[in-house]
């Protein structure tokens, strides 16, 4: 049903998406008590869609070949396309991370 290179890339988008929000809640939950700690939820559950998006299409930049059927259809897409939704992922995570430090920073000074 599925190929061996699909199974690996989902397990490689997992451990991805995994590492990258136990990075982030180690290290904006520090220092904060638990209503503070609520506040980050939503922009945690945010940040996890934005890390799943990058690892996605690093996994699909992985298993592109000449051979690929959306090669085939459309090389320009199959090149360029990935690297759209890198920079989607990127600003969705910058946005994200410029709110959350505003919002530490200001809950912290309280």
């Amino acid at each position: 049903m599925f190929s061996f290179a699909f199974i690996i890339s989902l397990i490689r988008v997992a451990t991805f998406v995994i590492i990258a929000a136990l990075v982030e809640k180690i290290y904006f939950n520090r220092k904060l008590n638990l209503e503070q700690k609520s506040v980050f939820k939503y922009n945690s559950r945010s940040n996890v869609s934005a890390y799943i998006i990058i690892a996605l299409s690093i996994a699909t930049i992985f298993n592109i070949t000449e051979d690929s059927y959306i090669f085939r259809q459309s090389s320009t897409v199959a090149i360029y396309g990935p690297w759209l939704f890198i920079c989607m992922g990127l600003m969705i995570y910058t946005r994200n991370l410029r709110y959350n430090i505003l919002l530490r920073n200001k809950i912290l000074d309280k």
